[in-house]
């Protein structure tokens, strides 16, 4: 696992912050961008388990009011993994700038667990 690998009980609720920054950790304006959070059984899957984006209230929020215009909250809930059986997968953030040509850049790639949840 990585250093930004995600873990999530089976079924729970979960908010994770992405903070955008260049090459040299200074903060990328990033309002306007598209951002979309994907995982899957692995890379090459057709499918994707989970699938988020920015253009979609509510499931990856623009952090506001954030002075350097670069954070977003990816938000998972309960109907994202209720159904995933238990194991390792793969995730990646994907972002689109609002350039007059937009670009599109990779974020993140990392694993994604899901854990049994005894309560549920």
């Amino acid at each position: 696992m990585g250093a930004n690998a995600v873990r999530i009980s089976k079924g729970d609720d979960k908010s994770l912050r992405l903070t955008v920054v260049d090459g040299t950790g200074a903060a990328v304006d990033t309002t306007g961008w598209t951002i979309k959070f994907t995982a899957k059984t692995k890379g090459e899957a057709s499918s994707a388990l989970i699938s988020k984006t920015s253009a979609t209230p509510g499931e990856i929020d623009f952090v506001s009011p954030n002075p350097n215009n670069n954070l977003w909250d990816i938000n998972l809930v309960p109907a994202d993994t209720s159904s995933q059986m238990p194991g390792v997968y793969v995730y990646d953030v994907e972002a689109t700038t609002t350039d007059a040509t937009p670009k599109i850049h990779t974020l993140l790639v990392d694993s994604f667990t899901v854990d049994q949840d005894v309560t549920n």
